[in-house]
């Protein structure tokens, strides 16, 4: 969508009342799933925008031009699966229309990689993990109303907290989640689905290097989705919904309020 379609929508949106949410998907198998229709839900619009075209999957750094920053009610930034050499042109851009965003008065939710850029916006870059993290973990609140979990989470770096950044939740390998006034950064998938997963999966070469399939995972019929090892730890859709409740109740807190008021590396 180009930047004057996008520009009209803006328009056509406030003067009927709505609130507009810009999600940012960077690859062709991204989703927002279950965190799409909390906030669709709460009465948001959703404008998907894609970084990368699926005939570039593998040669990601492509010229991209983001959208305008400012009039966005909230920007939904995603996980993407490449190391950050792939594509250091735009994603250097990326944190700089996080930043006008921010700028602009928006709320911002990051997402594992969509996270990390929003941290390094505002000052904190991501570090390197000794092996890439892959499977359902669970976090340590640091705040009412953040769930332990399981989460899933799938990423070979890990964001670190701004400066003055509230922290409402921790694992062994840092932060997990954060909050800087009306931006929040989650480093697990809330947005977690058996079918986003089977899609994740589905990309060439199979499930990438760093993908323990004994350890994580037990295959169940050729062509099916594998089953996560561990209690509720799984992709059926009972554990599933379990992580959509662990979402609802953080969006329902004033953490999540905060955003909603207004190898492959990873995802």
């Amino acid at each position: 969508m180009s930047d004057a379609a996008l520009a009209e929508l803006r328009s056509l949106s406030w003067q009927a009342g709505r609130v507009d949410a810009l999600v940012i998907g960077h690859d062709h198998v991204a989703g927002i799933e279950h965190l799409g229709e909390e906030l669709a839900g709460r009465g948001y619009e959703l404008t998907w925008w894609q970084a990368v075209p699926e005939q570039r999957f593998c040669d990601p750094d492509v010229a991209v031009a983001f959208p305008a920053a400012a009039g966005w009610d909230l920007v939904v930034t995603l996980g993407a699966p490449w190391p950050r050499d792939q594509i250091a042109g735009w994603a250097g851009r990326e944190v700089e229309f996080l930043a006008d965003v921010r700028a602009a008065g928006s709320a911002v939710v990051g997402i594992c990689f969509g996270a990390q850029l929003l941290a390094e916006s505002l000052g904190a870059p991501a570090v390197a993990l000794p092996a890439p993290r892959i499977g359902w973990r669970s976090v340590t609140p640091r705040a009412p109303g953040v769930a332990a979990g399981p989460w899933f989470q799938w990423h070979a770096d890990q964001l670190t907290a701004p400066v003055g950044a509230e922290v409402l939740a921790e694992s062994v390998d840092g932060v997990e989640v954060f909050r800087v006034r009306r931006c929040v950064g989650v480093q697990f998938h809330p947005e977690m689905t058996p079918r986003l997963l089977e899609r994740w999966l589905s990309l060439p070469g199979g499930p990438p290097r760093g993908l323990d399939l004994s350890r994580h995972c037990t295959p169940t019929r050729r062509g099916t989705l594998p089953r996560l090892r561990g209690p509720r730890a799984n992709c059926s859709t009972s554990s599933i919904r379990q992580r959509t409740d662990d979402m609802e109740t953080f969006l329902s807190s004033g953490h999540g309020e905060a955003a909603s008021d207004g190898v492959r590396r990873g995802w």
